[in-house]
């Protein structure tokens, strides 16, 4: 899988966000060239402020036009998109469902309108909020079961990706799982609601060095076999490590691990391209003139590439299976 990154700049792990930063749009030339590898979801990140600037107001219409366009140059193309929150459970800095001031319905407002305009495209998956952190668990599942109730109410049944605590830690997957479990649809069932985790390669798992120490495979087994048990589904939605001698190494053998935990692993997914330049640590491709598409890979993409489907395509939202067969189905994601 690989991902888009974008338009989150200016918001912060705090959820503080630099009033009028529009952020840099991922180059529309990646999409091809990713797609042309069959990569089949990108995602996209998105600030909260960016799309709406106040709290319980209509979304800034010159703002979401630039980002709808992005994300319908993808599925136009086949692909699926994520439209990831880049908000840490946060909007000005509060956390949602837990401050006085930004109750889990400013969350409600945001997603009934920006998921309706997506609705009809189910090509388009929604990432409730990226990297949640330093909240009340208990407290953050409740708001989240206020967003899938108001969303399933409203017709929008595009798949919703579900994060919980720990920056969407996969090592403390199943700590906050426990809370996150209970969030379900209207009619009591889990089809459509993916959880999300991330994990990085480096020393504390924060994605800054370009070295990695463990592949941490076996948190993959151990999360696995915990939503096989229940019937649910996870997707890796971020990982990455540098070009360097360590992540070549270790970055395949995690994400082997996660094709093979397929079909409860939905996919993978690594960060990150898109606006990115050619010096940031975990760029996976650079912009050259003398390749037939603009972009030349680096070694940390290059060395999970023979994971990549042999055909594009997305697994419907049904219940894992348990048998192995679907797993020639395996699907792909790239960071911008």
């Amino acid at each position: 899988m690989a991902l888009f990154q974008s338009w989150d700049f200016g918001a912060q792990t705090s959820g503080q966000y630099t009033p009028g930063s529009t952020g840099v749009a991922p180059p529309k030339t990646q999409i091809t060239h990713f797609l042309k590898q069959n990569v089949n979801l990108l995602r996209v990140p998105v600030a909260w402020e960016f799309l709406q600037p106040e709290r319980n107001t209509k979304l800034n219409a010159t703002n979401v036009k630039v980002y709808r366009e992005y994300i319908e140059e993808i599925t136009s193309q086949g692909a699926y998109a994520i439209i990831d929150l880049h908000a840490y459970a946060r909007y000005k800095s509060e956390i949602v469902g837990e401050s006085p001031n930004m109750p889990a319905s400013v969350l409600v407002n945001l997603w009934l309108q920006l998921g309706g305009l997506f609705k009809d495209n189910k090509k388009v998956l929604l990432g409730l909020s990226n990297e949640p952190h330093d909240q009340d668990i208990d407290k953050w599942a409740v708001t989240v079961q206020k967003v899938v109730t108001a969303l399933r109410k409203d017709g929008i049944d595009n798949i919703l990706l579900l994060s919980g605590t720990d920056y969407s830690s996969l090592k403390a997957f199943p700590e906050w799982y426990k809370s996150m479990k209970t969030v379900k649809n209207p009619d009591g069932s889990f089809e459509g609601l993916w959880f999300e985790v991330h994990r990085y390669l480096d020393t504390d798992n924060s994605g800054k060095s370009t070295e990695c120490v463990a592949s941490h495979a076996d948190e993959v087994v151990n999360v696995a076999k915990m939503l096989k048990a229940d019937g649910r589904q996870v997707l890796l939605g971020e990982t990455g490590g540098g070009s360097t001698e360590s992540c070549m190494t270790y970055l395949p053998e995690l994400v082997q691990a996660v094709v093979e935990a397929y079909p409860v692993f939905s996919g993978f997914a690594i960060w990150s391209a898109g606006a990115f330049g050619a010096t940031y640590e975990l760029v996976v491709t650079v912009q050259d003139d003398s390749s037939p598409t603009g972009w030349k890979d680096q070694g940390n993409w290059l060395s999970i590439k023979k994971f990549l489907p042999n055909k594009a395509s997305l697994a419907h939202r049904n219940k894992p299976s348990t048998g192995g067969a679907k797993k020639n189905a395996r699907r792909s994601i790239v960071s911008n």
